[in-house]
């Protein structure tokens, strides 16, 4: 009776079940998930997926998304077979080889008859790269694939004037790109993510594709700063242009907003992403940030432009997960840590052990006589997958204990702490409870907050 609760199908399921999903989904479009070497498929997975892969490509009209991984070379016959017939109905489109040794050079996918497909993501699969499937889109990610140079990657801008988000990861460009190349305009792009570690005679590979792509001054951009030992001011100095260089003078003096998250992104492959706003403009970019030094040049970078730009009363809103704190061993980041705008917010994400809450509070009381706590400026603080003893811990650093005038920290604690959430997870909540309840008696803490994830 709800034939929309049936539209999902995944290669593990039994082939008995295979056939009730596509009966009852009574004709919808589907999502198919096919993961050419799961566990599960009991013991003749190969004429299991042989048969999944051939029922599949009777129905093609019928396909929304087709996510297709670890393809290998086992099933290449058969995999080419069901992506060579029409798919009308296509919207998304995942080929995923992680060992890098799929071809699919030889066929023009779907016949070229794809004509709702917006959204490609393509790793470790070679293709052609002129065809149907890569025109018209809106989302496009390609990652360890070899290319002969940068021109296909722009050709196939150039048939994508609706681009919204381009990610380039770990690709490899054998030859370089010519003079004569004309630049290229996106004007719908949002987010460009580009991670080339190959480089190409006296100009990088990253440096060719952000000279030659034009795109509004609201896109984000997520790259490499420092990677190559020597190379790291001239990255920097790259990634400022790019994302400072082309903004009007006028917008940099207003930003007053200023987002910052350590130790992760909305792009998995970024553990560092920032964004600079005001009520008419927004400037958001990031760095994979693997380790402290990175993460301190994208630090100095903003460092600079306020500089430049004169910005005042900007504030900072800052989250910090537990893959960023490794930041704070670096003694270069912590004194650019010091140098943000005012701590405003501050959001605390997976933490779990004592160690992990000292390097938070370390690096918000400082150290020395003349050290001023981070923590005095702090209006409203958030917990998420944080341990509560954790939590405790910080609430009870941020705040200090007023009553002991020989602490010298004190006088550099928050005056008032207005607003206080906590989320947690189910089984948390009993424990947890009791201590919002603490909290909540503290004259010091304007309004707690616990949220519960059910």
């Amino acid at each position: 009776n709800s034939p929309q609760l049936w539209t999902r199908i995944s290669a593990d399921i039994k082939a008995e079940g295979f056939k009730k999903v596509l009966q009852r989904s009574s004709g919808h479009l589907i999502d198919i998930t096919c993961e050419i070497s799961p566990p599960g498929l009991g013991q003749n997975p190969e004429e299991h997926l042989e048969v999944f892969l051939s029922t599949l490509g009777d129905i093609t009209e019928r396909w929304r998304t087709l996510d297709l991984k670890s393809l290998g070379d086992a099933h290449e016959s058969s995999v080419k077979d069901a992506l060579q017939s029409p798919a009308s109905n296509l919207e998304r489109l995942v080929l995923d080889d992680e060992i890098l040794e799929f071809d699919m050079s030889d066929i023009e996918l779907f016949g070229g008859d794809c004509p709702h497909l917006k959204d490609v993501r393509v790793v470790g699969v070679h293709c052609g790269w002129s065809q149907a499937v890569f025109k018209g889109l809106e989302n496009l990610y390609l990652s360890w694939v070899t290319l002969s140079s940068l021109e296909l990657i722009l050709d196939i801008l150039r048939d994508c004037p609706q681009l919204r988000k381009l990610q380039i990861c770990e690709c490899t460009f054998v030859n370089d790109i010519p003079s004569t190349t004309r630049p290229v305009s996106l004007p719908c792009l949002q987010i460009l993510h580009v991670e080339i570690e190959e480089d190409m005679g006296p100009t990088s590979a990253i440096d060719q594709l952000l000279n030659l792509i034009s795109a509004p001054l609201h896109c984000a951009l997520y790259t490499t700063i420092s990677e190559i030992e020597g190379e790291e001011d001239s990255r920097r100095i790259r990634f400022e242009k790019w994302l400072f260089g082309r903004q009007p003078q006028r917008v940099l003096e207003g930003l007053d907003r200023f987002e910052l998250h350590l130790g992760g992104s909305q792009l998995s492959e970024c553990y560092m992403a920032f964004t600079l706003s005001s009520e008419c403009s927004v400037i958001r970019g990031g760095s994979r940030a693997w380790d402290a030094r990175e993460a301190t040049h994208v630090m100095k970078s903003i460092e600079d432009m306020r500089q430049r730009s004169r910005t005042s009363g900007m504030r900072t809103t800052l989250k910090i997960s537990s893959s960023g704190l490794s930041y704070f061993e670096s003694g270069d980041f912590v004194s650019q840590f010091n140098r943000l705008p005012p701590v405003s917010r501050l959001e605390i994400v997976d933490l779990s052990s004592p160690s992990e809450s000292d390097v938070i509070v370390d690096a918000f009381l400082g150290s020395g006589p003349e050290a001023v706590s981070r923590f005095a400026t702090i209006r409203h603080l958030s917990f998420r997958e944080t341990h509560l003893d954790i939590v405790s811990g910080i609430v009870q650093a941020a705040l200090g204990n007023p009553e002991t005038e020989t602490d010298s920290k004190s006088k550099d604690q928050m005056d008032r702490l207005y607003h206080l959430e906590i989320h947690v997870e189910e089984p948390e909540f009993a424990r947890t409870e009791q201590m919002v309840e603490a909290l909540r008696k503290n004259p010091r803490i304007g309004k707690v907050d616990l949220y519960v994830a059910l």
